[in-house]
């Protein structure tokens, strides 16, 4: 995808719109460089992905977007999770503990998936460790169930500083023929 113009543009691949780079990516994906990053800067890593009830934190350019509550369906009727906004839930220390694991890692934009109970408590009374962090987060279940902010919009933002829109300025005038 590209967005704007020129020197100005912006090109994304579809499948992640995250202006990451693949050393970060590569060190969001290792299991193990992930646990020493976020324990250098005093975190807590679950030793394995999350696959119970957990939270989701998108970050774009030191910001928390939206969270959300994934609780998967039981009984394998083949009925996907449930997800439900909780964006304007998160605990002012968990909202630090998120953009803290997003900044060690270096990344841009992410997903930050929490193995806690409760999003409206501080990690740490509650041992609630980072699940995983995603580099490549997808937009489509953010833009689909939040309904507290427009994700896409919000998103959008970071790729450009305040100001710019990626268009190149057209600095002519039209003359009228008769």
């Amino acid at each position: 995808m590209q967005l704007g113009y020129g020197a100005r543009q912006r090109r994304l691949l579809y499948t992640a719109l995250t202006p990451n780079t693949p050393l970060t990516e590569h060190a969001a994906a290792q299991r193990g460089l992930l646990s020493g990053l976020l324990a250098c800067a005093g975190l807590a890593c679950a030793e394995a992905p999350v696959t119970g009830a957990h939270y989701r934190v998108l970050v774009a350019a030191r910001r928390v977007l939206a969270a959300l509550h994934w609780q998967p369906r039981r009984g394998g009727n083949g009925a996907g999770p449930t997800v439900t906004d909780v964006s304007g839930l998160i605990h002012e220390e968990v909202r630090t503990r998120v953009l803290d694991a997003v900044r060690v890692l270096g990344l841009k934009t992410a997903e930050v998936r929490l193995a806690t109970t409760n999003i409206t408590q501080p990690l740490e009374s509650q041992g609630g460790p980072i699940s995983e962090v995603i580099a490549a987060p997808t937009l489509d279940l953010y833009v689909e169930c939040v309904r507290s902010c427009p994700i896409a919009a919000a998103f959008l933002e970071t790729l450009y500083r305040p100001g710019e829109t990626g268009r190149i300025p057209y600095r002519g005038r039209l003359q009228h023929q008769r």
